[in-house]
C-alpha cells in the first residue's frame, strides 16, 4: 500500500513571464530553481519530484550547441541530472522546461532538503517565472 504523506511545493509566480536572474555558466555554483524541505524521511520513502520553469537565450553570439544541465540534489548528493539543447538560433528562444523524478530513499533522514538548480554553457540565458517545484513523500510501508 502506498499512502502520500507530505506535499511541499516551491513556486516563484506571476500572472506573466517575469525574468528573475541571468542563468548562472558555473557547474559549481549554479542558478537555484527551487528549494523544498521535509521534515522527516524515512528509509524506503518514495518522494516524487516534479516541476516547471521558464528559460530564454538570449545570446547573439551562437558558435555551437546551447543548453542547460539541469540537476536535483538530496542534501548534497546529486540523485538527477539532464542536459537540454535550447536551441541553435541566433536569438530568443523562450521556452519551458519540466522535469519529473521519483527518489527512492536509501536512509532515513530529519530535515531531507532537495534543491532543483540549473547552469548553462553559454553566458546570456536567463531565467524566468513562473516557476513550480512540487515535492510529494508516500509512504510505502502503510
Amino acid at each position: 500500500m502506498v499512502l502520500l504523506k507530505d506535499f511541499q511545493t516551491f513556486q516563484n509566480s506571476s500572472a506573466s513571464p517575469t525574468l528573475i536572474s541571468t542563468i548562472s555558466t558555473n557547474s559549481a555554483s549554479p542558478t537555484v530553481i527551487g528549494t523544498i524541505t521535509f521534515d522527516t524521511l524515512h528509509i524506503g520513502d518514495r518522494v516524487e519530484l516534479d516541476g516547471i520553469f521558464h528559460v530564454n537565450n538570449n545570446n547573439s553570439n551562437a558558435t555551437g550547441t546551447q543548453f542547460i544541465t539541469l540537476e536535483i540534489k538530496r542534501r548534497s548528493t546529486l540523485i538527477y541530472q539532464s542536459t537540454i539543447e535550447i536551441d541553435d538560433e541566433v536569438v530568443d528562444d523562450f521556452t519551458f522546461i519540466s522535469f519529473k523524478h521519483v527518489d527512492v530513499l536509501p536512509t532515513s533522514f530529519k530535515n531531507g532538503n532537495y534543491q532543483v538548480t540549473v547552469f548553462a554553457n553559454v553566458r546570456n540565458m536567463e531565467l524566468y517565472s513562473p516557476i513550480n517545484v512540487t515535492g510529494k513523500r508516500y509512504d510505502v510501508f502503510a
